[in-house]
């Protein structure tokens, strides 16, 4: 038994310090597991049951529209509609978007887990580290500027339909009142 004891706490020693590099490399990993976060923070900022909520009543405006007007409007109001149905595919695109990034996130940090892991349990070697940190960051990288961009179009495409939608349900309820303008 006090073999046993003394070999776990040798092995315990050797393992648990680990060599500078490793501890230099998880660091480096840790790094990028800061940015991931930082990226899924933007992600989350993207409130995704109102860009739904949001589609849909563009779509039961732009619907009703389309199988009620059929004589000719002002240009004004035709360029308000293109607007608007401008608005209405960008939030079906963007809500595909960030499924796909959420996608790319989730891979991304499990890929920087494994690496970590595998510095961790000695199974990469000094000279390969740097070129898989560097494959890593720099799909690190390309997440958190997509990340950022689609928040940055999230915005947009909510701020254009709050402005566009008030007036365009508007004008879909006058059409339901008092028929054609």
């Amino acid at each position: 038994m006090r073999y046993f004891v003394v070999a776990f706490l040798v092995t315990s020693l050797l393992y648990g310090c680990g060599s500078s590099s490793t501890r230099s490399h998880v660091k480096q990993l840790d790094s990028l597991l800061t940015e991931i976060e930082s990226a899924e923070k933007l992600i989350d900022s993207i409130d995704v049951s109102k860009m739904e909520a949001y589609h849909a009543a563009a779509n039961e405006n732009l619907n009703y529209i389309k199988a009620n007007l059929s004589d000719t409007i002002v240009k004004d109001d035709a360029m308000k509609f293109s607007d608007y149905k401008v608005s209405f595919k960008s939030m079906g695109r963007l809500k595909n978007a960030v499924e796909e990034q959420v996608e790319q996130l989730e891979f991304s940090k499990a890929q920087v887990l494994n690496l970590m892991n595998d510095v961790k349990n000695n199974f990469v070697d000094e000279e390969r580290f740097p070129t898989l940190f560097y494959m890593e960051a720099e799909a690190v990288k390309g997440n958190v500027v997509g990340s950022a961009m689609l928040a940055q179009w999230y915005k947009t495409a909510v701020s254009t339909f709050e402005k566009l939608n008030p007036e365009v349900s508007t004008y879909v309820e006058e059409m339901k009142k008092n028929g054609y303008r």
